[in-house]
């Protein structure tokens, strides 16, 4: 749509801080949920995630891969399914720690 300006509406998305891998597993899933949800008629949210990204445990590094299935939360209750799967091997014995960044936007009905 046209229309610039403040959207309105209301609401919390829930986006795990932390995502835990196995040390014998490649992937882990998490869960992004629409929680309190007040949107103006036809608006919903629209949430990505960066597609990769890196684990480090000091020196040692590990590529992983971010797949987050769909983008839209239309009312509370509504979830997306994300995984992380990690390429390679680890070096080191320990703890690997990573970002994913996400961007959260509501988005009007017409656009």
């Amino acid at each position: 749509g046209g229309e610039d300006g403040p959207i309105g509406g209301s609401g919390l998305v829930e986006i795990p801080a932390v995502v835990r891998l196995a040390s014998t597993v490649e992937t882990a899933s998490y869960t992004v949920s629409a929680r309190d949800l007040d949107l103006p008629p036809g608006a919903h949210v629209a949430v990505s995630a960066s597609p990769e990204g890196t684990l480090q445990n000091g020196a040692d590094k590990i590529v992983f891969a971010n797949v987050l299935a769909g983008e839209t939360l239309q009312a509370t209750g509504d979830t997306l399914t994300g995984v992380i799967q990690v390429d390679g091997s680890p070096s080191n014995v320990g703890s690997y720690t990573g970002t994913v960044q996400f961007a959260i936007r509501i988005v009007r009905g017409d656009g």
